[in-house]
């Protein structure tokens, strides 16, 4: 064989090899291709994607609400193709996380599958342990129409209260930021809070009936009480003593008052009791 059909021969077996390249890459990349387009239609399959979603644990919250939230979260599709709601790309972490921001009563969420195509939502609500009421106390605190939101036993602001709610719960006077909505935040430290509660609970257990309190600035505060003609009375203290010593100041008093009657003939009735200036306690009757 002469030099020019080797080099014949040549060509045609790399155009061979070439062709047989092209044809082994066209065959994966359809391949590939189908395999993606298989995978696409799959995961948008109505029987893979979340057409049902079931709210338990509601109790005040409305579980519609939730359902179309959720529904608008999973709504969409992620890189342009595949859906937000399907199977494998389901976050249940995003469901979560609109769940705790957009219903601020829910404490506790789980998000969990329920079949090929439901979804379970879980919910705990907060329960209302006191009032905060953003504003100065008014007289006459159990008839009085005011603004309040429930708070939990953290001190956590999560929900506007019905009227009805007055004379239920004890209630906390705050600071009033006009524009300023109290719901999703704490009203006081959690710290601080849990030593008020039990600085009421104090005095409660000693037979003194606790209304409310306000929470003033620099450390000064009121707590209204009931005297014994169901009336009114305010109880003026601040940080410069401690809750304790506060709480064992007034019930010590309280005591000799309602036990002595002051040097009266009738059981006293406070306007003001003053606890500010250490042992030395003041006092206005009515």
């Amino acid at each position: 064989m002469n030099k020019r059909s080797q080099i014949l021969q040549s060509k045609k077996v790399l155009e061979r090899r070439r062709k047989k390249r092209i044809l082994t890459y066209s065959i994966f990349s359809v391949a590939g291709i189908s395999v993606i387009v298989a995978f696409v239609l799959l995961f948008r399959a109505p029987f893979l994607r979340i057409s049902k979603v079931v709210v338990e644990g509601a109790v005040t919250i409305d579980k519609t609400e939730v359902e179309e939230r959720t529904h608008e979260t999973l709504a969409g599709v992620y890189l342009g193709v595949f859906p937000k709601a399907g199977t494998l790309f389901l976050s249940k972490a995003k469901i979560k996380e609109m769940v705790l921001e957009s219903f601020k009563e829910v404490e506790k969420v789980a998000v969990s599958r329920k079949g090929l195509s439901g979804l379970a939502i879980k919910i705990e609500e907060r329960k209302p342990s006191v009032l905060v009421c953003p504003g100065f106390h008014e007289k006459d605190v159990l008839e009085t129409e005011e603004k309040c939101f429930f708070a939990d036993d953290e001190g956590y602001v999560f929900a506007p209260a019905p009227e009805f709610s007055s004379g239920v719960y004890v209630r906390y006077y705050i600071r009033s930021d006009e524009g300023v909505d109290p719901v999703g935040k704490n009203f006081v430290d959690t710290g601080r809070f849990k030593e008020f509660q039990a600085f009421v609970k104090s005095l409660t257990l000693r037979g003194i009936s606790v209304l409310g309190m306000l929470v003033g600035e620099d450390g000064m505060y009121e707590l209204y009480i009931k005297n014994r003609d169901l009336s009114e009375a305010i109880i003026y203290f601040d940080d410069r003593s401690s809750l304790e010593k506060t709480s064992s100041n007034l019930t010590a008093f309280w005591d000799s008052a309602q036990n002595k009657k002051l040097g009266t003939s009738t059981t006293p009735i406070f306007e003001y009791i003053n606890l500010r200036f250490g042992n030395n306690i003041f006092y206005v009757l009515k």
